[in-house]
């Protein structure tokens, strides 16, 4: 196995274990959802062993990175749509910084493409659709807060003759410094 595999490997078992994996968890019998917010620390290390530049991680550093876990538990079809997620902190929207927001800062910086398709492909995608029992991962960034924050998720869950859509509500979501 190359080195680089030995050191992803590593990354993603501290990641796991470390005391700043704490998750925010929601389980129903129609969806898993956990949200681990991870510190700059973590976030560093990870793009370093990735050869980012510096600035890059620095950039990285000075914002809220949480990592989202969704699992349709249900027999039906669930849609996922990230502009129907909503953050607030401390009564105030939290703005989701998007794949448009890091493209647009990645070309201003000067950002190898390369690193480019590195960093997008850890971001939690920004629509899906997830058949029964499929799950997926990824990062989503918001500007640092010190204080909780809120989020208000909507989904829409499709069975064979109806649609419902449904509201998640997660809060005490904290940032990690």
């Amino acid at each position: 196995m190359p080195v680089s595999a030995f050191k992803t490997i590593g990354l993603l078992i501290i990641l796991a274990l470390s005391p700043y994996s704490q998750a925010t968890e929601i389980h129903t019998s129609d969806y898993r959802l956990s949200i681990s917010p991870r510190s700059p620390e973590q976030i560093g290390a990870f793009y370093e062993a990735r050869g980012f530049p510096r600035p890059a991680i620095t950039l990285l550093q000075q914002h809220c990175y949480l990592t989202v876990y969704f699992r349709n538990t249900s027999d039906h079809i669930i849609w996922l749509d990230l502009n129907n997620w909503q953050f607030r902190s401390a009564g105030n929207k939290l703005p989701r910084r998007d794949r448009g927001y890091w493209l647009q800062v990645w070309r201003d910086m000067g950002l190898a493409m390369r690193f480019q398709s590195t960093f997008r492909w850890t971001l939690m995608p920004e629509r899906l659709d997830f058949r029964p029992d499929e799950r997926e991962g990824g990062n989503l960034i918001l500007p640092y807060t010190e204080q909780p924050i809120e989020l208000e998720a909507t989904i829409k869950i499709q069975g064979p003759q109806t649609e419902t859509i449904k509201t998640i509500q997660m809060s005490n979501i904290l940032c990690k410094r």
